[in-house]
């Protein structure tokens, strides 16, 4: 009676053995398939797709001095400047998919969070991008960032979209841009190929 207990446990234990080896073995399989699939995906977006360039602000070390000029100034904002390159597919490049692409890739890794983006609107040659301000107010912006941020997301929009001249930039459904120091009436363009400027 011992013997056929202890040879039943050893069958059992040898079958859960062989049943467990068989699922991982079917479980590396998938995850080989997973991984071609993700490399297929990745190289179609490549044939059918278009680079996007997003500008953002780079930090400059404080002892660098090798890249600014001889008295130590920054000559402009461009001297600050870094690019990230994404692809999207080319039947989806306009504003509202840079903006996001900004969104997703640019001000996550800069403060770890994204904002609310309201809606983009295209008309002729301009943008509108309204936002919801409570996200954008929560965002840990360092004082005097804030106009350095929004330039660089304008100026992705309008050199990833060459008929694009303007972009405005409002706040809960077409109020003024105000954050922190900033204060942009929504009927003005926030950006018009510069940099810009308060009270112009």
């Amino acid at each position: 009676m011992k013997r056929n207990y202890r040879n039943k446990k050893q069958k059992i234990a040898l079958l859960l053995c062989m049943a467990l080896i068989m699922m991982l073995t079917a479980g590396c399989g998938a995850g080989e398939s997973g991984q071609t699939a993700e490399s297929d995906n990745l190289e179609a977006l490549e044939e059918g797709g278009v680079y996007v360039t997003l500008y953002a602000a780079s930090e400059l070390e404080e002892s660098d001095s090798s890249s600014s000029d001889v008295s130590g100034e920054i000559e402009t904002v461009d001297d600050l400047t870094t690019t990230m390159v994404t692809i999207v597919p080319e039947d989806s490049l306009n504003a509202e998919t840079i903006v996001n692409e900004y969104n997703q890739m640019v001000i996550t890794s800069l403060y770890g969070e994204t904002v609310v983006i309201n809606e983009v609107k295209t008309e002729g040659n301009q943008v509108w991008v309204d936002f919801d301000s409570k996200s954008l107010k929560a965002l840990p912006l360092e004082e005097g960032t804030e106009g350095i941020l929004f330039y660089h997301m304008a100026r992705s929009i309008t050199d990833n979209l060459g008929d694009v001249d303007d972009v405005f930039l409002t706040m809960d459904g077409g109020q003024d841009f105000r954050l922190a120091h900033l204060w942009f009436e929504a009927s003005r363009p926030f950006y018009s190929g510069a940099m810009p400027m308060e009270g112009e």
